[in-house]
């Protein structure tokens, strides 16, 4: 799965999911995503990075969880 396939077809994506993973009947689901998808569909994603300030505030304040993460890769 790829983002760009989540955003094109977020109701197909996430129905093949459901196979794949095996998680039973995606019918019930189906309709909920369906008005989900259509309430925000007007979303547009900002496209843009933290300000510099919210970037250092993440690295000073989020270190320790930043080095935890990289050690497991």
């Amino acid at each position: 799965m790829t983002y760009e396939s989540l955003i094109t077809n977020p109701v197909g994506v996430i129905e093949q999911l459901y196979r794949q993973l095996e998680l039973g009947d995606f019918s019930p689901v189906r309709e909920s995503l369906i008005a989900e998808t259509k309430r925000r569909e007007g979303y547009k994603a900002k496209g843009s990075l933290p300000t510099d300030a919210w970037r250092e505030r993440i690295n000073k304040d989020w270190a320790e969880i930043l080095d935890q993460h990289a050690t497991l890769r």
